[in-house]
């Protein structure tokens, strides 16, 4: 990468990695109308540090699912990896552990 394809208004569009029909123009791997193209807005935020923060959303949604599948008796834990189950068994725990942190931190403001 990256020769690029430009819109009728001369902004970078689409990148390949190499040279087609449209794309015959060259930029440099850190060309900024490049960053642009891939995710990276002027505050130097990009894509891959939007992507992250959306990982321990997803993460979340994945065990939610897995607890989900296990109630209905869709899957069993035996059937999860070792090392998965593993992994899933103590985020629940810390999770546990948490939520009656925050309960007791509730009932105390409540007393106030």
């Amino acid at each position: 990468m990256p020769y690029v394809s430009r819109d009728e208004n001369g902004r970078v569009s689409a990148a390949y990695a190499e040279q087609r029909d449209g794309a015959e123009e060259f930029l440099p791997a850190g060309a900024p109308e490049l960053m642009a193209l891939l995710g990276e807005d002027e505050s130097g935020r990009d894509a891959k540090e939007s992507l992250t923060a959306t990982d321990f959303e997803l993460v979340r949604v994945i065990e939610d699912l897995i607890g989900l599948l296990v109630e209905k008796n869709l899957i069993q834990h035996t059937e999860l990896p070792q090392e998965a189950a593993a992994k899933i068994f103590h985020r629940r725990q810390l999770r546990g552990e948490l939520d009656s942190l925050e309960g007791l931190l509730a009932e105390d403001d409540q007393s106030i």
